[in-house]
């Protein structure tokens, strides 16, 4: 993470953004996943290529799920090591279920809960997936 980045700047990027000019690839590993100008923003300011990383690994999950909203979710516990708990939810029937969740044994972003969306374009098993930040929603 940048030197001076704290919570709060972090927090501005995602909810003070507007939507994005255009699509970013950042996870060539899988084509049919994109982000926006604030997503590729806040990876760069909090130096967090890895939280790309992850939820690309679970592009393909995300893809069988028969829906097209999603919540990236990441909570960092200072008092616990900087321990990380990373989801991803859609919501089912008025609940949010969780489709994907992981601990990470150290996070390099200050304490405190980062929230991204994720939207599926497309048909069921293909189509674009764009991680986009709440100020962009």
């Amino acid at each position: 993470m940048k030197k001076g980045v704290n919570y709060g700047h972090l927090l501005n990027i995602l909810t003070d953004c507007w939507p994005s000019s255009e699509y970013h690839r950042m996870f060539p590993l899988c084509k049919d996943f994109v982000v926006t100008d604030g997503v590729k923003n806040f990876v760069k300011e909090a130096e967090a290529q890895w939280l790309i990383d992850i939820v690309g690994s679970y592009i393909p999950k995300i893809a069988k799920i028969d829906d097209y909203f999603f919540k990236v979710n990441l909570k960092v516990n200072k008092e616990c090591n900087n321990d990380g708990l990373f989801r991803i939810l859609h919501e089912v029937h008025f609940k949010m279920k969780c489709v994907v969740e992981q601990n990470i044994p150290y996070v390099d972003l200050p304490s405190g809960e980062y929230t991204f969306y994720l939207f599926k374009e497309g048909e069921l098993g293909q189509g674009l997936h764009i991680m986009i930040c709440p100020g962009e929603y």
